[in-house]
């Protein structure tokens, strides 16, 4: 006998989600919808079915590939999807617009449209500043499974050899710091890997500091010392051109060995 398979409410949502994405594609775009596209929707909502990613990746692609990200953001997260795709276009589009390419009307509405959804203003941005405040608010807004965002946008950037946002950097660092030097050092980024490891070292200091001071002070983050020391040796074996940057981080190392110290002959005391 033939299995019979039983729809549940998250997958007829799920067909839902994709048959209105291919929907919003033929209204919005209808050159980018073809016989092939049409196919790739019915694949993509009984891929979605069989729990596959076949047909929905292509989907949320043609999407992408015509600006429509705020269609692909609520495709992504009604079928449960990683981020990466989105968050990598966005990275890449707003990386692109900062070069002061041309960004069609269609396009930048399409962008405006996007960020407006999430509440927030598009009035008297360029197409750069929309495009990076619309990857800000998707990073920042929204539970991602996996969590995997923020090191995509990060080698996105690093790839392209473009600095990273402020924002980015801080919402990496609260989030994963040894992730962050991890990426760094993959992609040679010598100064910022430096940077990072001395503020890093000095945050965890200035803890030790005010844990000597307060009983009630919060409890010190796990420092990355494991990158910490590889960034050092990394700096080390650079040699002049790098001894700035050795000489501040090792006097960090030093200054915080002091203040551990402190505080142990406290707590024996």
């Amino acid at each position: 006998a033939r299995p019979v398979r039983v729809l549940t409410l998250a997958d007829l949502e799920h067909r839902y989600a994709i048959l209105s994405a291919h929907l919003q594609l033929s209204l919005r775009h209808p050159s980018a919808t073809s016989t092939t596209a049409s196919a790739s929707a019915a694949a993509a909502a009984a891929a979605t079915a069989a729990n596959s990613t076949l047909g929905l990746d292509e989907l949320v692609a043609d999407l992408l590939s015509v600006g429509l990200y705020h269609e692909a953001k609520c495709l992504l997260r009604r079928c449960n999807r990683a981020p990466t795709p989105l968050l990598e276009s966005l990275a890449g589009a707003a990386v692109t617009a900062s070069g002061y390419v041309s960004t069609t009307e269609e396009s930048f509405a399409a962008i405006k449209e996007a960020l407006e959804e999430e509440g927030a203003s598009a009035e008297g941005a360029s197409p750069a500043d929309c495009l990076w405040s619309l990857l800000q608010l998707y990073t920042e807004r929204y539970d991602w499974p996996g969590a995997p965002g923020l090191e995509a946008i990060v080698r996105r950037l690093l790839l392209l050899d473009y600095p990273l946002p402020a924002w980015l950097i801080k919402l990496y660092t609260e989030r994963d710091p040894a992730g962050l030097l991890r990426l760094y050092i993959a992609h040679d980024r010598v100064e910022e890997a430096a940077e990072l490891s001395r503020r890093l070292v000095e945050s965890a200091r200035l803890a030790a500091l005010e844990s000597g001071r307060s009983a009630t002070a919060a409890p010190q983050r796990c420092l990355p010392y494991t990158q910490i020391l590889q960034v050092r040796e990394g700096l080390r074996l650079l040699g002049p051109p790098a001894q700035p940057w050795y000489a501040k981080l090792q006097a960090s190392l030093i200054d915080y060995k002091s203040a551990c110290d402190d505080r142990l002959r406290q707590l024996v005391v």
